[in-house]
């Protein structure tokens, strides 16, 4: 696995932490984390529509989903040196490495 290989694995890992550690789901109803590349590089790295994935899952508003993904985060774990919740509950993150 090359090193973005690496760097996706560990965010995904750390957003299903927060995900189980916020009890929004259990472990059989976690969806697939995705990942996507912003097309504005101000958006940051990577976000996901994971709050938006989980909304019937918790019975949530993703937007409340997503703030709660984010205060489970660990960051530090995760190489993640900012987040930001966009629009109806998309997850952007700045990474730690970042150029």
């Amino acid at each position: 696995m090359n090193i973005v290989g690496q760097i996706e694995e560990t965010l995904k890992q750390g957003i299903e932490s927060a995900v189980l550690e916020a009890g929004l789901a259990s472990k059989d109803e976690m969806p697939d984390v995705v990942l996507e590349t912003p097309k504005d590089s101000a958006h940051g790295d990577y976000a996901t529509n994971m709050a938006m994935q989980l909304a019937r899952i918790a019975k949530k508003a993703p937007r409340q989903i997503a703030e709660e993904i984010v205060q489970h985060l660990d960051s530090e774990k995760a190489s993640v040196k900012q987040v930001d919740i966009a629009g109806p509950g998309f997850i952007n993150f700045l990474l730690i490495n970042h150029h």
